[in-house]
């Protein structure tokens, strides 16, 4: 009876449960009951919405997003529907949509997070590094996926040391976040100023300082920098910490790196 009956719920909504599978059939089946008990409520629309979108039925979530914004919340609404919208590569619309839930809540940080997305692309690269100085003025400790998209952004727009100032500030927020550090270091040797990024190297921490990875890559710098005496001390500790290494895939590709350096060691 209660399949019979989620079956039937969901006929009248037009989902096939061939589409669906078998899981999501379940789950579908137990959201339309939780609807018709408690009709009121945008909970099981949304977790819906979100199911249906998954397995490509975007008619019906859509239709479940209206149903949340006649039940008032309009910024959920528009949100998902923005989110929705931008998966479709629907940017136009979904820029809209982003830009109506910000209207209505203008410090929810995952609708400037979205549009900032779209609006990358869209190619508005102002307006998106914009809307990321924004969410990290809302919640300062961001994650540093999104610190590297907007440190790369103000790097391509305002320059380098307006990228390395955003990184720093940052850090004195965060701590010194090696993942950080390193975006930092790469923009450091994209202006060839191979000490200040060496300099930043040296504030890793003592373990990853102990690390091959660390010593082949101030190797690298150091040879950049044109010193070949500090070049050869860290790829000879570098190749010594290597040799008591277990063999594995990652410490293979090194030591073939620390060859090629050692090559340009020689060259140089």
């Amino acid at each position: 009876m209660h399949i019979l009956r989620c079956t039937l719920l969901l006929t009248l909504l037009g989902i096939s449960l061939a589409q669906a599978g078998p899981s999501k059939e379940n789950l579908l089946g137990y959201l339309a009951e939780q609807i018709t008990r408690d009709p009121d409520s945008t909970t099981p629309y949304l977790r819906r919405a979100h199911t249906l979108a998954e397995i490509g039925m975007l008619d019906a979530a859509y239709s479940d997003l209206d149903q949340i914004d006649r039940l008032g919340d309009h910024t959920t609404a528009a949100l998902v529907r923005g989110d929705f919208l931008s998966r479709q590569g629907k940017l136009a619309a979904a820029r809209a949509e982003l830009d109506r839930a910000i209207r209505l809540q203008p410090n929810n940080l995952r609708a400037y997070l979205l549009r900032a997305e779209v609006l990358l692309a869209q190619g508005e690269k102002k307006k998106a590094l914009a809307d990321y100085q924004k969410l990290f003025s809302l919640q300062p400790e961001i994650e540093s996926g999104f610190l590297r998209e907007a440190a790369l952004l103000t790097e391509d727009i305002e320059g380098p040391r307006a990228a390395l100032a955003l990184l720093d500030r940052r850090m004195e927020t965060l701590g010194a976040i090696p993942q950080l550090q390193n975006i930092a270091i790469a923009i450091e040797q994209r202006r060839k100023n191979y000490q200040a990024a060496i300099a930043r190297l040296k504030t890793f921490s003592p373990l990853m300082q102990s690390s091959p990875f660390w010593h082949s890559q101030v190797a690298h710098l150091e040879l950049l920098n044109g010193n070949p005496t500090s070049t050869r001390h860290h790829l000879e500790i570098a190749e010594n910490l290597l040799s008591g290494r277990r063999q594995t895939q990652v410490s293979r590709q090194l030591q073939n790196e620390l060859l090629a350096l050692r090559e340009k060691l020689k060259a140089s």
